[in-house]
């Protein structure tokens, strides 16, 4: 939990996932996929707000005040906002396989690598990268 707590740009950028990871399912992301992943974390103004049982995204530190921001500020400020998020996010190395209902999704998914050497039918968190393939 507190590693969770402390995590920064270092840590989603970190190519090595064995620094971060016991296990994970990978997949390099291609630039819809990406974009989808960056919509469902950072929704835009006029985006379905989330509802009913959804894991994760109300826990974290800035999903609450994304919701608060996006409520407060106007069509144009919020746009240009969001759009500097996106140039920083598009810098990451890997994201959460973020989910409408969850951001952690760890089910068995066989579209998904794994690098750690474990069961390959176990489940564990995916993750999609921006670029190539990881260290282990």
């Amino acid at each position: 939990m507190d590693q969770c707590l402390h995590a920064t740009e270092a840590t989603y950028n970190n190519c090595k996932l064995s620094d971060i990871f016991s296990d994970c399912q990978w997949k390099i992301a291609e630039p819809r996929e990406w974009g989808l992943i960056f919509d469902r974390l950072f929704p835009p103004k006029n985006g379905k707000p989330l509802t009913g049982k959804v894991q994760n995204y109300k826990k974290t530190q800035y999903y609450p005040e994304w919701v608060k921001l996006r409520e407060r500020a106007d069509d144009e400020t919020f746009s240009c906002m969001r759009w500097e998020v996106r140039k920083k996010i598009d810098m990451l190395y890997w994201l959460p396989f973020a989910q409408t209902d969850r951001i952690w999704r760890t089910s068995l998914d066989l579209r998904f690598k794994r690098s750690s050497g474990k069961d390959r039918l176990a489940t564990s968190p995916q993750i999609l990268l921006n670029g190539n393939e990881p260290e282990w």
